[in-house]
């Protein structure tokens, strides 16, 4: 286990801090913006760029390492597993939906 450097009051999530998070080498460790937050069925968060699908760029990270890194994603701790938050660009507002999930 490791520490943060966020004040413990701050952390908006219901899930341990050390939960788990997908992401990818882009948004890591290229700082790219984030333009989805999936909370998919099981309760796993992904927040990713949509810059790649290629399995080799994708990073599993703690949940609270990347809050601390991009505070940003703390706007949606509230959203529901089985919904994502996305946008086509940093300037564009966020939408919210139900995610398609088609099972495979």
């Amino acid at each position: 286990m490791h520490h943060h450097s966020f004040n413990k009051i701050d952390w908006p999530f219901s899930c341990p801090e050390n939960m788990g998070c997908i992401t990818t080498k882009q948004v890591i460790e290229k700082g790219f913006p984030i333009l989805a937050v999936l909370h998919d069925e099981e309760g796993t968060w992904q927040v990713l760029c949509d810059t790649t699908e290629d399995p080799d760029d994708g990073k599993v990270i703690c949940l609270g390492c990347l809050f601390e890194k991009f505070p940003i994603i703390g706007q949606f701790a509230s959203l529901e597993p089985g919904y994502e938050a996305y946008r086509k660009s940093e300037d564009e507002e966020w939408v919210i939906e139900k995610t398609e999930y088609d099972g495979q």
